[in-house]
């Protein structure tokens, strides 16, 4: 990912609306891609086998600080508490891979879609008939830093990989800037070729499970943000204008605002075939 990378957000004109009058970008929790993707979080085998198994070692140190524990002191003056402790390291371990969900749930994310040019598949998923954002990494991040933020954001492209693909390594299951959940999605996926940002859940690490999915927002400055807004090529007259007279009012420059050309008037193109 570069500063001069090309993004697109589609989205319908409620949203364009939200985020103009609320000068903020609205964070979904991975939870609520569960219908689009059941497995929007997750990890391959290898890199849950990887975790494990550094939990495993965590839990094998602190058995073993028990056990050290009960020589020192004798089993008979604690043996409720270290017995307590035991019970309570073994339940962590089998926990850990509900916890890990419930942790992926919670992570919340804004979709960008990375491309130089518009898509018309982009429009028929994510807004038949309302607009696209279109901007930059570059102006992405000076309309983050003109606003203080209460959260601490990561910027960075997904990762798409074969689940299925028995030779990967953990290695692989980890984006270039070192990101894991919510950073790496199954290659069906990589049509979107996405920049997400991300922030991490709310957890209690002594309780994980216990986290509530919960959306988040993030306050940017939204006429830097907006390097152009195309308008979609699929929109009736009636949207047209009132995606006009949405960005006339929260200030837009009326210049960036554009008709999308994909079904544009082209015959001059088929000047070549005429005999």
């Amino acid at each position: 990912m570069t500063d001069d990378d090309v993004l697109w957000r589609y989205i319908p004109l409620e949203g364009l609306i939200n985020m103009l009058d609320s000068q903020s970008l609205h964070f979904s929790p991975l939870e609520t891609y569960q219908n689009t993707d059941p497995f929007e979080g997750y990890l391959p085998k290898v890199a849950m086998d990887a975790m494990a198994a550094i939990s495993l070692k965590y839990q094998q140190q602190n058995l073993k600080s028990i056990d050290d524990l009960e020589k020192h002191i004798g089993a008979h003056r604690a043996s409720d508490k270290i017995a307590q402790l035991r019970e309570t390291g073994g339940q962590f371990q089998r926990d850990m891979g509900s916890a890990f969900k419930k942790i992926a749930k919670c992570v919340t994310v804004n979709c960008w879609h990375r491309n130089q040019h518009e898509s018309e598949a982009m429009w028929r998923l994510y807004s038949h008939s309302g607009v696209a954002i279109r901007t930059t990494v570059s102006a992405m991040r000076a309309a983050l830093l003109m606003n203080k933020q209460s959260h601490v954001v990561h910027l960075g492209a997904i990762k798409y990989l074969d689940f299925a693909n028995n030779s990967l390594k953990p290695s692989d299951c980890v984006t270039e800037d070192g990101q894991l959940v919510g950073m790496v999605k199954r290659i069906a996926y990589s049509h979107e070729n996405e920049i997400r940002l991300l922030i991490a859940g709310n957890i209690d690490p002594r309780d994980p499970t216990a986290a509530s999915p919960m959306p988040n927002s993030l306050n940017i400055d939204a006429l830097t943000l907006v390097e152009s807004l195309v308008i979609s090529p699929f929109a009736s007259v009636a949207m047209r204008k009132s995606i006009h007279a949405v960005t006339k009012k929260y200030g837009v420059d009326p210049n960036k605002v554009t008709d999308s050309p994909l079904l544009a008037n082209c015959e001059y193109l088929f000047d070549s075939y005429k005999s």
